[in-house]
């Protein structure tokens, strides 16, 4: 397509002179009209979709030649300055449109390149936190970038939404057509009729359902009988909403079910309104209708207002890769409310657990089964260590180093290393108060005695063998003693 400056040109030429074929917003070819005051003209030169109306700007336009389009197909009517005007709006609408698409592309693209260089490689030695962190930034700062643009225009962001909601009732129709069809060709078992009893705080509302229907069959009906629309509908089973493309197959086996009808006020139901209420208070979205929720841009502004807000989100957008980082970039505790798919993922645990390493205790078992990744998480905080898997506890290299960097990790050792003179000996010479997490065998080992001859800190009173304790002669014990009394307790 050409760009809003040749389309402008053309629309300017519409008073003479025979220019490109111009076409409105929805594709079809616009007839140019003349400049006469039977025309008319748009009042403000501001784009609109509707028609045009006269006003303020008559001599304006008049006096510079320029014509209406209009489109005899829909009700597209502007004089050529508006229509220009709307070429550049849909142009700039573009722009986003593609950007938003190569941002997309480069992290599919990304994303794959990680997956077979990871499957390439297999089991890493090391990671690189660094360079973890630098990838998840950008896909942080390419999401904070999506927010902003969708706040600066939220009529774009409403659009898309009404596009989904389309699709989401093409797709439920065809379902319904299918499962017509296919009950028609006797294809399955068919359960009998359905009773539901369905709760709305005031009345009691009974819908003679069948198996074979869909929950917007339900909700249909309900719209049919009490004039509620359907989409101020919540209906609920066991604390969860129910969508509107779900079989009723699918719902707990019986003759009868009682569900719970919320019905939502019309603005937790209006996109836009809902939109501007979440960016200023994300508890808002808590009432908003299901499809609202299940919409990521309103997500993503809740979510990067505050990371709790993963715990309103329905289960399809917790899976959702960029959220879940915009959310663990803030809190890395947020990592227990994404998907256990993404407890997986290297780069979303890994950026929880730099920003709180007690993140780990949320990550999937294989990567607290990971070696390379686990010492990546230790430089954080040897702590790490009690959220590992049991194998990585009896790890005798990765423990060895723990304790060589903080002699208390020996707590979080596997029983067979706790009894590991090596190691208790590297724990206490570190930290002298290590001697209470070894053995009890250790213990009463004279070994361990004087490893922690040398140790700083004061802890003889730990070891369990009274008779060291109490061996005045013994070499040892007086090497021990006499740095035991120089330092302190």
């Amino acid at each position: 397509g050409a760009g809003a400056g040749d389309r402008g040109g053309a629309a300017g030429a519409a008073g003479g002179q025979q220019g490109p074929a111009v076409r409105c917003p929805r594709g079809h070819v616009l007839r140019p009209l003349g400049t006469s005051a039977d025309d008319g003209w748009c009042c403000d030169g501001a784009p609109r979709l509707g028609r045009c109306k006269s006003g303020a700007g008559e001599e304006e336009g008049r006096s510079r030649g320029l014509g209406r389009f209009r489109c005899e197909v829909c009700d597209y009517d502007l004089c050529a300055r508006c229509h220009a005007a709307v070429l550049r709006a849909d142009d700039e609408k573009e722009v986003r449109r593609r950007r938003q698409e190569e941002r997309r592309r480069q992290r599919q693209e990304a994303e794959k390149r990680e997956a077979e260089a990871e499957a390439a490689q297999g089991p890493q030695e090391a990671y690189d936190a660094a360079a973890l962190e630098e990838v998840a930034q950008r896909v942080v700062r390419e999401e904070e970038e999506l927010d902003d643009e969708a706040a600066a225009h939220p009529e774009e962001a409403a659009a898309a939404y009404r596009e989904h909601v389309e699709e989401v009732r093409r797709r439920v129709e065809a379902a319904r057509r299918r499962r017509r069809k296919e009950r028609e060709a006797g294809v399955g078992q068919w359960a009998p009729p359905l009773e539901l009893r369905v709760m709305d705080m005031k009345v009691l509302h009974r819908v003679k359902a069948d198996r074979s229907w869909l929950v917007a069959d339900v909700k249909a009906s309900l719209e049919y009988t009490s004039r509620i629309p359907l989409e101020r509908q919540r209906l609920g089973l066991g604390g969860r909403d129910l969508l509107d493309d779900e079989p009723l197959t699918s719902l707990p086996p019986g003759e009868s079910l009682e569900l719970l009808l919320s019905v939502l006020p019309r603005d937790h139901c209006d996109y836009l309104a809902v939109a501007k209420a979440v960016r200023t208070d994300w508890k808002r979205l808590r009432y908003a209708s299901h499809a609202l929720r299940a919409d990521r841009t309103i997500a993503r502004a809740a979510v990067r207002q505050n990371p709790q807000a993963l715990e309103l989100l329905p289960e399809e957008l917790l899976g959702d890769r960029g959220l879940a980082l915009l959310a663990v970039s803030q809190d890395g505790t947020a990592l227990a409310r994404v998907s256990s798919r993404l407890r997986e993922d290297l780069m979303v645990v890994s950026m929880a657990v730099q920003r709180n390493w007690r993140a780990l205790q949320f990550a999937g078992p294989a990567l607290r089964a990971n070696r390379a990744f686990v010492a990546m998480a230790m430089q954080q905080d040897t702590s790490v260590l009690q959220f590992a898997s049991e194998s990585l506890r009896s790890d005798r290299r990765l423990m060895r180093a723990a304790v060589q960097a903080n002699g208390l990790a020996l707590q979080y050792a596997s029983p067979s290393l706790r009894a590991d003179l090596e190691i208790a000996s590297l724990a206490v010479r570190r930290d002298r108060r290590a001697i209470q997490f070894a053995s009890d065998e250790l213990r009463k080992s004279r070994e361990l005695l004087q490893a922690a001859g040398g140790a700083g800190g004061g802890a003889l009173h730990l070891f369990r063998d009274a008779g060291l304790r109490d061996d005045g002669e013994g070499a040892i014990f007086d090497l021990a003693w006499k740095e035991f009394t120089r330092l302190g307790p």
